[in-house]
């Protein structure tokens, strides 16, 4: 089997890592129980930083694309999946870019993928989000959804941005001669 063919195996195979991780959830915010850290992130950084891009993106798509197999398509499940890859996507494509530079600079990459995952995704569950679990799935918030985003999205999305980002980074000098050795 080829090298480039190895590498897309591997990084399938930490989709579905990736896929199996996110059973292992826990509500960090007491106001919005319902965001869970997991660390189904874990996988799909490493594919990223270890592989590249390309194999990044299979990995993410074999994650979501388990995710909704076996959890159904539900308006519900599309909307969580979406929101999850977009995360995902901006955590991963600046921590690959940014850590390029070496390990000076993944503090950076750990800080600056965090801030503007955090930022993004406040945005869009205040606009887009969570407006359509509202409408197409009949989700109640008892909070103005300012005050959700600002005190449930925000810490949120800090803290497994932090977490992810500083575990992968932190796995990356073992797991990475595991994955490319032959």
């Amino acid at each position: 089997m080829g090298k480039s063919w190895r590498n897309l195996t591997i990084s399938a195979l930490l989709g579905a890592i990736g896929y199996l991780l996110m059973y292992i959830a826990i509500p960090i915010i007491p106001i919005a129980p319902y965001m869970k850290l997991d660390f189904s992130g874990i996988p799909i950084l490493l594919a990223f930083l270890v592989f590249g891009q390309k194999e990044g993106y299979v990995a993410l798509g074999i994650k979501e694309l388990l995710h909704l197999i076996f959890e159904g398509m539900s308006v519900g499940n599309l909307i969580g999946v979406f929101a999850d890859a977009m995360e995902l996507i901006i955590l991963a494509e600046i921590v690959y870019f940014v850590s390029k530079g070496g390990r000076k600079n993944f503090v950076w990459a750990i800080i600056s993928s965090t801030l503007v995952a955090t930022i993004v995704m406040s945005a869009a569950n205040y606009w887009i989000i969570t407006p359509l679990y509202m409408k197409v799935i009949g989700m109640k918030i008892t909070i103005p959804l300012i005050k959700l985003v600002l005190i449930g999205v925000v810490p949120h999305n800090l803290i497994k941005g932090v977490l992810i980002s500083g575990l992968t980074l932190l796995l990356l000098p073992r797991l990475r001669k595991v994955l490319v050795s032959q």
